[in-house]
Parts: structure tokens; sequence; C-alpha cells
């Protein structure tokens, strides 16, 4: 029945429903009636999708069975991928808000996820596990790495490179360096530019005598 996968999707897809919610097993078992009875209309060109179809016209058992199975997981699938994409939205914008309210991104992820778990009905007590927590610390390295290009952040600089010259490295937490004096960050940035601009320059001149040389 694996030959219907894509069909079965494409009709999901045109079906108006809500799969925002958590389906019930009620509820799935009408889709999985509904996409069976939309499939039983469908004409294929391809021989071995027509004779599969047969079993399901003459109410052979086994292939309803084995299609139903396949449906109700398809559904599943899509339902909880919903889902996902929903209570993940949700813990992102709440770890937004509790960082830009404590103004500290330096807060662990177990801390976070503690704060998470008090407030109720947030958030399915499924998501507090290690993917939550995955999660959670994903969103904070993105948050980290816009203070990073943002330059500085309540007068400290997120910074994950090594090895760079004038710079105290102070503190480490989750593996980001953090650094207190701010005309060292002023100064890093500074030399930062200074070398692109270096660069460009030199670019130029290339290019300058690259134009130079075709004209003559």
């Amino acid at each position: 029945m694996k030959v219907f996968e894509k069909d079965i999707e494409n009709i999901l897809r045109e079906a108006n429903y809500d799969f925002d919610k958590k389906l019930t097993e009620t509820e799935v078992s009408k889709l999985v009636d509904l996409v069976r009875s939309e499939l039983l209309k469908k004409n294929f060109i391809d021989k071995h999708k027509r004779k599969k179809l047969v079993g399901l016209k003459n109410n052979v058992p086994l292939s309803i069975m084995q299609f139903d199975n396949l449906t109700s997981k398809t559904i599943k699938l899509k339902n909880n991928a919903y889902i996902k994409k929903i209570e993940e939205a949700k813990i992102g914008e709440f770890v937004i808000q509790f960082l830009i309210k404590n103004k500290d991104l330096r807060l662990k992820t177990t801390t976070i996820v503690e704060e998470l778990k008090k407030q109720k009905n947030l958030v399915h007590k499924d998501y507090y596990n290690l993917r939550t927590r995955t999660y959670v610390y994903s969103v904070i390295s993105n948050l980290r790495k816009q203070m990073e290009k943002d330059n500085f952040v309540n007068g400290y600089i997120v910074s994950k490179h090594n090895g760079n010259p004038g710079i105290d490295k102070v503190k480490k937490v989750d593996g980001w360096e953090y650094t207190e004096s701010f005309i060292k960050i002023e100064n890093y940035f500074k030399n930062e530019i200074d070398e692109y601009n270096s660069r460009a320059k030199s670019m130029e001149k290339k290019l300058l005598k690259f134009k130079e040389a075709k004209e003559i």
C-alpha cells in the first residue's frame, strides 16, 4: 500500500481539516474513511496502483487494514508535525520574552526549562524533555549570535571566536565567552573593519590592473 503514500498526502493537503489541534482516534478514523473514499474515485494509469485498489473496492479485509494503517500513520505524522510547530513557536516566544525580561543571555538552558514548567498549559507536558531543552538551547544560541552581530549587550559581548588578540576572555558559559572591556570590544570590531577595508582596497587595485591590462 506504500505506493499510495503521495496520493494520501495530496488528499490530506486538500482536505478541509484543522490539524492545529491534537486529533482524537475518532477524528483520525473519519479522515481515514475520507481518504479511502477519495482514493477509490481516482482512475490511476499505473497498473500496479489499479491492481492494489481492487482489494479496497472489493472490501478485502487485509487490503483495507493495510491501507487504513498506512493512512492513519500518515495522518498522525502530519498532525504531530503541525502540533510540534505550534508548541515550539510558543516555547520560542516564551524564551525570547523571558530573556528580554531578565536582560541576561547568560542564563542556563536548564533554568529556562524550569521556568517553562511553571507555565501551566503553555505547552504539552511531553515537551518538557530533551527535545525541549535542545530547542530552548537553539533559541538562546540564535539570540546570542544576533547579539554578537549587534556588537554588544548590557556592556558585554558574546564571542565564540578563539585566539583574538587584545580581548580578555573572562567568563565561559555553554562554550560562549564573555568579555567585559567595552573599549577593547570597540577596538576589536574597528580592527575587523579596518582589515576588511584593507582587503577591499587590495581587490579594487587588482581589478583596476585587470581592466587596464584588458584595454591594452
